[in-house]
């Protein structure tokens, strides 16, 4: 299990388009990706839309994004590409 934290840069935080795009590429993944927003106790599953979307994560935020499964280190960096992309 592997994790890293990122700030979300983008305008329109996880909302639509961006969570979208999160969500496709970690379909793409065969680890279970998850998700996290600092400061909340929940956690939400990165390859559903509605789960990305329920994170509420908007710019500024610190989201923490854990894969756990054997393209750990792929799946995280093709995460962080995405999310800096967007």
């Amino acid at each position: 299990m592997k994790s890293i934290k990122v700030v979300i840069q983008n305008e329109e935080g996880l909302h639509s388009r961006p969570a979208s795009d999160f969500c496709a590429a970690a379909a793409r993944c065969d680890s279970r990706i998850i998700l996290k927003k600092a400061g909340d106790s929940g956690e939400f599953d990165g390859k559903s839309i509605l789960m990305v979307m329920c994170l509420g994560a908007c710019q500024g935020d610190e989201v923490e994004i854990t894969a756990d499964g054997p393209d750990e280190e792929e799946a995280l960096q093709k995460l962080l590409d995405v999310l800096t992309y967007v």
